[in-house]
Order: C-alpha cells, then structure tokens, then sequence
C-alpha cells in the first residue's frame, strides 16, 4: 500500500497544510483517486482570509476544532528547523504526511510506478558505492511511497555539500543553476584555492545578484544562461529557485557544457536545474566520457530522477563511484548524487 491507497480508503477527513503549486497538484491527485480535501491551513502569519483553490485558509486552530481526527497533508517544502520541528509536533496528535509529488514531470511516485521501474530502482541501489548510500536509497524509496517524514529523518546527511569529495586547490568549478551564488560559497569554504568558477544562472534578475556577490573573486565568471543539450535559445519562466524552461517567459540563451568548454577541461560540476539535469547531462556527454569531473546532481525534480540520472551517467562513464546523500528536508528534497 502507498499513501494514495491510503487516502483513498480512509474515513477520516483529509486536510491540506500550505498553499501553493504543490497544494494544487496534490488537490489534482487526490481527485484522480476519487477523494478530496475538506480545508486548507496555513501558518499563522500566513493567515488573512484568501481563497486557495475554492477553500478559505485558515489557522491550524481553527482547523482543528472542526476536523480533530483529521490527516495532515503537507503540501510544501521546507529545510528550516521551525519548520521541521512544527511537524513534528502536529504528528504528535495527527497522521501527518507528506505527499511526494514532483516539482515538473506528470510521474507520481506510487506503488505502480515503483513496480513498473523496479528493475532500475535496484540496478541503482546495487551501483550505489558506500553502505551509507544504500541506507540513504532505500529510505528515500519509503518515503515516497508512504509519505512518512520519519523515513527521512532516519537518513539525513549534516555535512557540507563537497565534503564528499575529493578537492584540490586547482579545481575548475562549474555551478548549474548557481542561483545567488550560495553554493559557490559553499564551494570556497572548502578548498583553499582554485583554478576557475563558472556559475551558470538563466533567471536575468537572480544573474544580477550572482555577478555582484563573486565581482571580489578572481577567476570566477557569472554566465546568464541556461544548460541543456543544444544550443540556442529558450523561453524562461522566472520564479526564483521555482525557475524552469517553459513556453512562456523571458527569453534566455541555451548552451551545451561540450559545446561551451570545448577547448577549456573542468574537473568538477554542480547541477541543479529545476528539472533539465537529464537534458544538461546530455550536453555534457563528451565531458563525462573523456574527463570524467567530479560531479553533484540534484535528484529529486522528477520522479525518475532518482534511479534514471545514475544510470545515464554510468552508462556514459561506468567507472564513476556513486554516492547519495539527503540534506535535512521535509521531502525528498535537497537530495544529491555524487559521483566521483
């Protein structure tokens, strides 16, 4: 059983904690299995009287004088401990759970689509090179078809995001989705020097602060552009770490990591691209092969992300060592392979 066979055959009346995309999705997939929400709440500071999907939000206490045994679906993401510790505190007294559905892609995580991919959930599982990244695996795979956030809890990674690797003092870095850049920073915390950053952010506005955080470092170079396999240019949906490629938006440049370092070898990349990664790792694909860099790559914007974006990387370059690690998160978010 997962937690939609669950919702569907439970009695109790089902509420939805957050507003947002995520809320709307998991409106979407509670129809589809012939159930509905019976309210939405937010956090208290969130509460002034809007409407979310024909529903008037309201405060938890106020909820809950209504619906007492009710389930709690979670319908947001979150890394901040207030936030994490405050589910924890509602589980004290509720089912809470929270639903894994994809920030892009149709795939839901269900106990159908496990079945129809267990071949490559396992060949992942067994590629996977330290005990700790099989522990981590299997957990993420019960989270995503329970919903239970203790799964998660059980698995959590409290180092930093390159303590896993192996750095010298004249790596070349390339960020994917740099953002402002935080993980560059990250990156300088752990190396003492370097030979060159490039930072990748498509989103103009979050480019402008990029370039202004790294203008004090040397041989760092912000690029307002996308990565994918091709190159040309695209349509861009600005939505902050929310960004993504779409029909609609600003219009951005698209290059290939082969095709842009052409002349120039990188020994280490950063990807988080709201969903691309599978295209980007395309267009890096003569890189991998011939250079194999040290790599760190979000898993967790498609349901398939989990067990297809190994299995493309090994199969371009199978001596690579495969790694996960989940960061603390409410979901299955903030999850990275490495490879190394």
């Amino acid at each position: 059983m997962d937690i939609w066979n669950f919702l569907q055959q439970t009695k109790y009346p089902i509420v939805l904690y957050g507003m947002g995309n995520g809320a709307e999705r998991v409106i979407s997939q509670l129809a589809k299995i012939g159930k509905r929400a019976e309210g939405v709440f937010a956090s208290d500071e969130f509460v002034r009287g809007q409407q979310f999907c024909g529903f008037t939000v309201r405060k938890y206490s106020d909820m809950v004088k209504q619906f007492p045994n009710m389930i709690i679906l979670v319908c947001f993401g979150s890394n901040r401990k207030s936030v994490l510790e405050y589910i924890k505190i509602l589980s004290l007294n509720h089912i809470v759970l929270c639903p894994d559905v994809p920030v892009f892609g149709d795939n839901i995580f269900d106990i159908h689509f496990a079945r129809i991919h267990k071949s490559e959930i396992e060949q992942v599982y067994q590629l996977l090179a330290d005990q700790e990244s099989k522990d981590t695996y299997q957990k993420i795979i019960e989270f995503k078809l329970s919903g239970q956030t203790d799964k998660l809890s059980k698995c959590q990674y409290t180092g930093g995001l390159f303590d896993l690797l192996p750095l010298d003092s004249n790596e070349t870095y390339v960020d994917i989705g740099a953002y402002r850049g935080d993980t560059v920073e990250e990156f300088l915390k752990s190396v003492n020097h370097y030979q060159k950053i490039y930072a990748f952010e498509p989103n103009y506005k979050t480019y402008q602060k990029l370039t202004e955080n790294i203008s004090n470092l040397s041989d760092a170079q912000a690029i307002c552009a996308a990565v994918s396999d091709y190159e040309g240019e695209t349509q861009f949906l600005s939505a902050g770490r929310g960004s993504s490629v779409l029909k609609t938006g600003q219009t951005v440049s698209v290059c290939s990591l082969d095709k842009y370092f052409e002349l120039t070898p990188i020994s280490l990349i950063k990807m988080d691209v709201e969903g691309e990664e599978s295209a980007a790792l395309m267009g890096a694909k003569r890189i991998i092969a011939e250079q194999k860099p040290k790599m760190i790559i979000a898993a967790y914007h498609r349901s398939e992300d989990i067990f297809s974006l190994p299995l493309q990387v090994c199969k371009i370059r199978p001596d690579y060592k495969v790694y996960i690690r989940h960061f603390p998160h409410n979901l299955a978010w903030d999850t990275n392979f490495y490879f190394i």
